[in-house]
């Protein structure tokens, strides 16, 4: 149920690969993203979308719901369904502190056989709430994203974050744009107004157009480095995309023993060097591809939840 960040659908995918009859609801939730008294101007259509959900899971006679966003998990609780909660980052960060959420988020939380988060980050602030929440690694689906080579040109260096306060925006784009005099092309993602005022106010100049996910690929093999989130010291779906298509990223990590070995990302001084060689971009994007396969390749993760579904219902 839900898809945030395009996990419930490589997920599903996944699942099915492993002989799990799997099916990803999708939601139209109105006023999505805008403000919170949108959001509630617009509370009898959501709720109108989590009954018909409901109705959806009882006519299917679901094993199971597994639901992406904290929140979203309360139809779970009052419609009596066993289901795993998985959070994602702003529902758990923002929505255990906003007045209409919380209670949700809670209760879901709280109902759910299984809480999931998708960052290691959100282990802490869930854990307060549910003890045994557990990390479950993005799955990336590396047939997707792949190595490919660059066409030639100027060094290009991505900044793959959206501008959101938390992405340490002030520390990583001065750094990069530092690298415009050595003849680098640093370009930022098109995510719409708002969030490229905030890369302009910065002295971003070069833009390129958002893609749908299936074509990120091509976006990312279009560049030779990386540069992704700082402040929040987990890695997203971003940097793991681009690890996954082989490209050396540049972004913070700060949760040792959370993996087996700590994923092959590289610091903000280390971006000079990047730009100026090429072999030592191949070694470090050849490292970041094989990590990802290792710990985040979606047939990896899909075993892992398959275990998981099946000691729920045990």
């Amino acid at each position: 149920m839900n898809d945030v960040a395009n996990v419930g659908t490589t997920l599903v995918a996944a699942l099915r690969a492993e002989g799990v009859d799997a099916h990803l609801r999708r939601l139209r939730l109105p006023a999505a993203g805008s403000s919170t008294a949108l959001k509630i101007a617009s509370l009898p259509l959501r709720i109108a979308e989590l009954v018909r959900v409901d109705l959806e899971a009882r006519a299917g006679a679901y094993d199971l719901l597994h639901i992406h966003y904290a929140y979203l998990g309360v139809i779970a609780a009052l419609g009596r369904h066993r289901a795993v909660v998985h959070c994602h980052g702003t529902d758990v960060r923002e929505g255990l502190r906003d007045l209409l959420r919380r209670p949700l988020a809670l209760t879901a939380l709280r109902h759910a056989r299984a809480v999931l988060v998708s960052t290691p980050d959100l282990i802490a602030l869930v854990r307060a709430v549910r003890r045994d929440a557990t990390f479950l690694p993005n799955p990336i689906d590396t047939t997707l994203f792949r190595q490919a080579p660059r066409a030639d040109g100027p060094p290009r260096v991505l900044l793959v974050s959206d501008a959101h306060p938390l992405k340490g925006l002030a520390r990583t784009v001065p750094a990069a744009l530092a690298l415009r005099d050595r003849g680098a092309l640093v370009r930022a993602i098109d995510r719409g107004s708002a969030d490229r005022a905030r890369y302009e106010a910065l002295g971003v100049r070069d833009f390129i157009p958002a893609v749908p996910h299936e074509r990120m690929p091509e976006l990312i093999a279009a560049h030779d480095v990386v540069v992704g989130r700082f402040g929040l010291g987990s890695l997203g779906n971003n940097e793991l995309e681009a690890m996954a298509c082989g490209r050396p990223v540049v972004a913070e990590f700060a949760f040792p023993g959370v993996y087996p070995e700590a994923p092959p990302v590289l610091a903000l001084r280390d971006l000079e060097r990047l730009v100026a060689d090429e072999m030592l971009r191949r070694d470090w994007g050849a490292r970041a591809r094989a990590w990802v396969e290792r710990h985040h390749d979606s047939r990896v993760v899909a075993l892992q939840v398959r275990a998981l579904y099946r000691s729920l219902l045990d």
